[in-house]
């Protein structure tokens, strides 16, 4: 099939990419690189460098030689805290592209899956991010339902794994840890740690939008978490190292976890990783290295 992954150079759609040209796909990617790696890109793949909304004329130029069977719309100015910093950009950017990417759809048979997020438990009027995700949703279903647009919605729990980001505002927790324990530093914990989070490997989520490819939706949401919240003290204990407690985060949930069995019900799909053994891993990576895999 051709696929196109936007947001392809970032973490998530990066091991999205390499799993789909595995399996034999042609995939193109789109990317502004705002937040994604050059390093992330696999050479197998046709990379198109430009933005969503402000080369919106280009793309759409480039995309019709593609003749597409399927878009994975991952790209997304993310996480909750910086959006609280920029809240317009990230309203704009992330409402424009998905509005841009479904009206390229209308009227083709291309299957589009959307990728939601699960801060909109933590109520989406509490952060731009969340409630600009959660308005692509709601933009995802009238489409559908106007338009008779294959669409499937996606919200991924707290995802770590290969190629995550580990500097910068747009940073996860697992990442920072990662690099601290790596180079010898404190793990920084904000607040009093006791916040929990349902922890999924990025391997599960690929997985799972896999699973979505060629069937026929209209707009159903598919949650993807492993059904199972840790708070991070508990996490951060089993490195065994030294912590330092810091400030606690505007817009910050006191705790995810997924409970949605939709995935399981219609998609045979289950977290096989468990964030505690990928712990393990980074103490002794030899006697568990089947948990980064």
């Amino acid at each position: 099939m051709n696929i196109l992954v936007t947001g392809g150079a970032g973490f998530i759609g990066s091991n999205l990419v390499k799993s789909l040209l595995d399996d034999g796909h042609f995939v193109c990617v789109i990317d502004n690189f705002s937040s994604g790696c050059l390093e992330n890109i696999d050479p197998r793949s046709n990379l198109v460098e430009l933005d969503l909304v402000e080369d919106k004329e280009a793309w759409v130029s480039a995309l019709r030689r593609k003749k597409l069977d399927i878009i994975f719309h991952l790209a997304a100015q993310a996480r909750i805290q910086p959006s609280l910093t920029h809240p317009v950009e990230v309203l704009e950017n992330n409402l424009l592209s998905t509005l841009y990417l479904l009206e390229y759809v209308r009227g083709t048979d291309i299957q589009f899956i959307y990728a939601g997020s699960s801060s909109y438990y933590g109520n989406p009027l509490k952060s731009p991010y969340a409630l600009s995700k959660f308005q692509g949703e709601e933009f995802c279903r009238m489409y559908s339902r106007v338009y008779n647009i294959n669409i499937a919605i996606t919200r991924f729990f707290n995802v770590y794994g290969p190629n995550q980001v580990e500097r910068g505002k747009f940073a996860t927790v697992i990442g920072i840890w990662e690099r601290q324990y790596r180079n010898g530093e404190y793990l920084t914990i904000t607040g009093g740690g006791t916040q929990s989070r349902d922890f999924t490997h990025v391997n599960d989520i690929v997985a799972g939008l896999k699973l979505i490819i060629g069937k026929q939706f209209n707009a159903e949401l598919f949650e993807f978490g492993s059904g199972k919240s840790y708070s991070l003290n508990e996490l951060a204990e089993l490195l065994n190292w030294k912590i330092k407690h810091i400030e606690s985060r505007p817009g910050e949930y006191e705790k995810t976890l997924c409970k949605d069995k939709n995935a399981y019900d219609k998609l045979g799909w289950e977290a096989v990783h468990n964030i505690r053994d990928y712990m393990k891993y980074l103490v002794d990576p030899h006697k568990h290295e089947n948990s980064n895999e």
